[in-house]
């Protein structure tokens, strides 16, 4: 079995529990961690400082960091989630690559 789990670390505070599982590959486990960062990025305005940095977001296969996304603002200060969101499809894309040629 395959562990995954995914930690926000907000701008202020501890680590805080985004999602967790066990699953059979490392494919599901990694479908399954990103679809609980893009659930925790919904959130994502309660994990910032106002007008400052944003949360990270670190996601962990077997115990070992697989991805860390830092959440940024846009050049209007708002959060950039499009940036997290198309950090999240290239990690995807490299994960499906690093399988199809193991």
């Amino acid at each position: 079995m395959i562990a995954w789990s995914v930690l926000v670390y907000p701008a202020a505070g501890g680590p805080v529990l985004a999602g967790s599982g066990l699953t059979d590959t490392r494919t599901d486990a990694v479908e399954d961690l990103t679809d609980a960062i893009r659930g925790a990025l919904m959130d994502a305005s309660a994990y910032a400082a106002p007008g400052g940095e944003g949360p990270r977001y670190t996601a962990l296969v077997d115990a070992e960091r697989a991805l860390t996304v830092h959440l940024t603002r846009n050049s209007l200060g708002r959060l950039d989630l499009d940036a997290a969101l198309d950090e999240l499809e290239r990690f995807e894309e490299a994960e499906r690559d690093r399988t199809a040629f193991a």
